[in-house]
């Protein structure tokens, strides 16, 4: 008597042939790695941080920002070890935690020390408009608007108009100056009743980005 195997229902055939295939098939790339995107600024000023590296703990070729201090990188879920480095800033180091198909955006902050970059050769320059003079027996020197000697400028800075710009700020925390001759030169962050002799804008690294 011979035996032979019977051949399933053909509706239960196709059922076998489709959990084999599902089988064979991996999960969707979404649900096995997460997504950072990032970008990198100065935690002062706010200024992007252009071709700053990441490196991402067990997660593969570190990445580059672009000009626009921005990066995009792939990682495996669950708690993700990012260090970020630039030339003249301080190296920082973020835990995060991403999930599986997660689309996280993320700022990253870098302190500016200076201590990597090449020396820099200042020189003195001048600005069409705009005289110094100085004092020599009271160490003191004093900027003005050439057409107007007797109108003195008005002085800003880290955004909060002042009286005077003194000795108080070192004169190594100083990273920026702008000088607007006229009301017509003026921003309108920086107009006032006393902008009419001109205004002197200085940065400095005492105040933090907000």
């Amino acid at each position: 008597m011979r035996c032979c195997l019977l051949a399933p229902p053909p509706r239960l055939g196709w059922l076998l042939v489709g959990v084999l295939v599902l089988g064979l098939v991996p999960p969707a790339a979404g649900q096995t790695t997460g997504k950072l995107r990032g970008k990198v600024v100065d935690t002062e000023t706010g200024e992007t941080i252009a071709a700053a590296l990441i490196k991402i703990k067990n997660g593969g070729a570190p990445v580059t920002a672009d000009s626009a201090g921005a990066f995009t990188t792939v990682v495996a879920p669950g708690p993700v070890v990012v260090t970020v480095t630039a030339l003249g800033y301080e190296s920082r180091t973020w835990k995060i935690d991403i999930a599986a198909g997660q689309d996280m955006q993320r700022t990253f902050g870098l302190d500016f020390t200076g201590e990597k970059l090449p020396e820099i050769v200042v020189t003195a320059r001048s600005i069409r408009g705009v005289k110094l003079n100085c004092d020599q027996r009271n160490f003191e020197c004093y900027i003005y608007m050439a057409r107007d000697p007797n109108c003195p400028a008005t002085w800003w800075v880290d955004g909060v108009q002042v009286h005077s710009f003194t000795e108080s700020t070192p004169i190594r925390d100083v990273y920026g100056l702008e000088f607007y001759r006229g009301p017509s030169e003026v921003p309108a962050e920086f107009t006032g009743s006393t902008a009419g002799c001109g205004v002197i804008v200085v940065w400095t690294k005492s105040k933090p980005y907000q």
